[in-house]
């Protein structure tokens, strides 16, 4: 059930892909289609999020830094 803070995501997508979507979330026991959407795009929203987190720090935070860290190229 949409929650109040929920907003409507609406596009056209092929038909084979929905007849997968279906397929798949019976298979994996989820309740609707929508439902195993959300479930994937949010699991791969945390993946990259994840990524780009890793990769921040190993820059230490400055992606725009070509210094090497702990000091100057000089």
């Amino acid at each position: 059930m949409a929650e109040q803070r929920d907003t409507e995501l609406r596009g056209q997508i092929p038909r084979s892909l929905l007849v997968r979507i279906d397929a798949l979330a019976i298979v994996d026991g989820v309740g609707t289609r929508m439902d195993w959407v959300i479930r994937v795009l949010e699991a791969e929203a945390e993946r990259r999020v994840h990524a780009a987190t890793l990769l921040l720090r190993m820059v230490n935070g400055n992606p725009n830094d070509s210094a090497p860290a702990g000091g100057s190229t000089d």
